[in-house]
């Protein structure tokens, strides 16, 4: 099945190549799981800071992800005073 994935600042590095716009398609197994797709990337689990999917906030790596589906991963935010 295929899912977009959208990454956003440091993480789009991650995206594979070919990639534009800070997304990609990506084939991923039924049964993938939004842990999955961020293994597969290559991104540490720990950098994945914020996920969503399909524009809903999701904490749960091992939510079973449906083709189609809109993956968007954002690292941790810094800066302020």
């Amino acid at each position: 099945m295929k899912v977009e994935v959208r990454l956003f600042s440091t993480l789009t590095r991650h995206l594979p190549e070919g990639s534009s716009n800070k997304s990609a398609v990506i084939e991923v197994p039924e049964g993938a799981t939004l842990g999955d797709v961020i293994e597969h990337l290559g991104i540490p689990s720990n950098v994945a800071h914020l996920t969503m999917i399909n524009g809903h906030h999701q904490r749960d790596r091992g939510v079973v992800l449906r083709d189609g589906d809109k993956v968007s991963i954002f690292p941790p935010v810094g800066g302020g005073a």
